[in-house]
């Protein structure tokens, strides 16, 4: 367990290239981050997505470490850890290993060991935000096809429901093109808020019991 002294100064907890996210589930941190990596060393492509614009080749990827009393990597391969969630008593992250070539995503509950205990999603699709609500419920926006003008669905993979709502249950959207700012999916208890599509406008919609229940208009362009 990092211990911090009341009125400390600043301490550095983990160095990383580059930090993609971090929560603190506990006495614990988990961090999704990436390593740096030496551009000298020779580079076998063992996948048809190996390198990216502004990236150039994937020497690291994203991975996930746990900061205890030292630091440890915990759930990594050749394949990225996109995201991660707990609620207190779940731990649950989103990865790209079943189909990494393609950038679909899966959702796994995992113990604090990065050990698997299950398989939330049943198969892989494109998933633009997850969270867990107190209870243990599970929601995602996303959608099953690798179109990028597919519709986007709000999806409970554990209680096999999927809800469209409006033109696309998706985060946001400016002028033609969709964007991801960092707000997603939340739950308070267990009414989960989201962003979803209006034709034009970015609607803000609360879901209790699979029907939507509030609607507010935030914006309209």
């Amino acid at each position: 367990m990092i211990k911090i002294e009341k009125n400390s100064e600043p301490q550095t907890i983990a160095v990383f290239k580059k930090i993609k996210k971090y929560i603190i589930a506990g006495d614990l941190i988990f961090i999704i981050a990436v390593e740096d990596a030496d551009p000298k060393e020779p580079f076998v492509a063992e996948k048809i997505k190996y390198r990216f614009n502004g990236t150039g080749l994937f020497r690291k990827r994203y991975s996930l470490y746990k900061v205890d009393k030292n630091l440890s990597k915990v759930y990594s391969g050749n394949f990225d850890v996109e995201d991660i969630a707990y609620n207190g008593k779940r731990l649950l992250i989103q990865t790209t290993e079943n189909h990494d070539d393609y950038g679909l995503s899966d959702i796994y509950e995992i113990d604090f060991n990065g050990n698997k205990i299950k398989r939330i999603t049943e198969k892989s699709l494109v998933i633009h935000g997850f969270n867990i609500s107190e209870s243990g419920r599970i929601a995602l926006s996303g959608h099953y096809d690798l179109d990028p003008w597919k519709i986007n669905y709000i999806i409970f993979p554990e209680e096999k429901k999927e809800i469209r709502v409006e033109n696309d249950s998706y985060d946001s959207i400016l002028t033609d093109m969709f964007f991801t700012p960092p707000y997603k999916l939340k739950f308070y208890r267990d009414r989960l808020y989201f962003i979803g599509q209006n034709k034009s406008t970015s609607n803000l919609y609360s879901l209790f019991n699979y029907s939507i229940k509030k609607k507010q208009k935030l914006m309209e362009k």
